[in-house]
């Protein structure tokens, strides 16, 4: 699999995964049913999943931020399959909604 990746846009892919891991390890302190502990690893990974969409937006608009005067970016485009780096952050929270029906549809 090729990652097609300009600047530091790879951060893109790489920013959700402790996020993620982090929200299925905390989720497993929850306090929940018995019959719900299969799910609140999913919902955990999910919710980080869908949380790191908040850094990933700060992230992208500070690295491809242009000049108020003259409309000109500051450095390269950071992108990643040709996707602007910021707008990574409306993807990942359709990732963890398309992961949760997933889990729950089997």
């Amino acid at each position: 699999m090729f990652i097609l990746t300009s600047g530091y846009g790879g951060l893109a892919f790489v920013i959700p995964i402790p996020l993620a891991v982090a929200g299925a390890f905390l989720a497993q302190y929850w306090p929940v049913s018995d019959a719900a502990k299969g799910t609140r690893t999913t919902i955990g990974f999910a919710v980080g999943l869908a949380l790191s969409a908040v850094p990933v937006w700060y992230v992208g608009r500070h690295l491809n931020r242009r000049d108020r005067l003259t409309g000109e970016r500051y450095g390269e485009m950071h992108s990643l399959y040709s996707l602007p780096f910021e707008y990574w952050a409306c993807v990942w929270p359709v990732v963890a909604a398309a992961a949760l029906i997933g889990w729950l549809s089997r």
